[in-house]
C-alpha cells in the first residue's frame, strides 16, 4: 500500500533562526505545490492585508479562511518573537497544524552569519528568548519538534522532513 499523506491543512513553521524553515516552505511550494506564505517577507500581499485586518478584529479564522480559498494545502513559515506567541496559539485553535524547527545554536548561529541577514545581536536575542521560553514551546508543540540542522551545514533532507511533518501510514 503507497503511503497516505495528510492535506487540505495550514500547517505553521516555526523555529529557531536558521533553522530551515523558508528553505523547507520553498521545497514544498516547489516540489508538492502548496502555497507558501513566509509570514516575516509578506507584507503588502493580499494575504498580509487579510492578516492585518484579522488581527484588528480579533479573528485569525477570517485569515485562515482565506487561506483555505487560495488553495487546500498552504504552509506559513514564521520565525515569530516570543510576543506573538499567543497568535501561534490562537492559529492552532482556528485549525493550523503548528510545528517548531529547532537546531544546535552553534550550528545555526555560523548559517545565520554566512547568510549574511540581519544581525548577530539579532540572532543571539532571538535565541536567548527562545531559550528562556523553552518549557512553554516544548509543553505547546511537544511531538511536533524537529530537529533540522542536524550539523554544522547539514540539514536534514526536505523529503525525510516532508515524511516526518505529512505521512499518515
Amino acid at each position: 500500500m503507497p503511503p497516505i499523506y495528510r492535506t487540505n491543512q495550514i500547517t505553521l513553521i516555526s523555529g529557531v533562526p536558521a533553522s530551515g524553515k523558508t528553505f523547507f516552505g520553498n521545497w514544498l511550494h516547489k516540489n508538492k505545490g502548496y502555497l507558501h506564505i513566509d509570514m516575516e517577507t509578506f507584507q503588502g500581499s493580499e494575504a498580509h492585508r487579510i492578516w492585518e485586518a484579522s488581527l484588528q478584529s480579533k479573528n485569525l479564522k477570517q485569515f485562515c479562511d482565506y487561506l483555505r480559498e487560495q488553495g487546500p494545502n498552504v504552509v506559513l513559515t514564521w520565525g515569530f518573537h516570543l510576543s506573538d506567541f499567543h497568535l501561534v496559539q490562537v492559529l492552532r485553535d482556528v485549525g493550523v497544524i503548528p510545528w517548531w524547527f529547532r537546531a544546535h545554536h552553534d550550528w545555526a548561529r555560523q548559517v545565520y552569519i554566512r547568510r549574511g541577514e540581519g544581525t548577530i545581536q539579532a540572532f543571539d536575542q532571538q535565541f536567548e528568548a527562545i531559550a528562556a521560553h523553552h518549557e512553554k514551546l516544548h509543553e505547546f508543540y511537544g511531538s511536533a519538534i524537529v530537529e533540522t540542522l542536524v550539523g554544522p551545514d547539514d540539514y536534514i533532507r526536505p523529503e525525510a522532513l516532508y515524511e516526518t511533518l505529512f505521512r499518515t501510514t
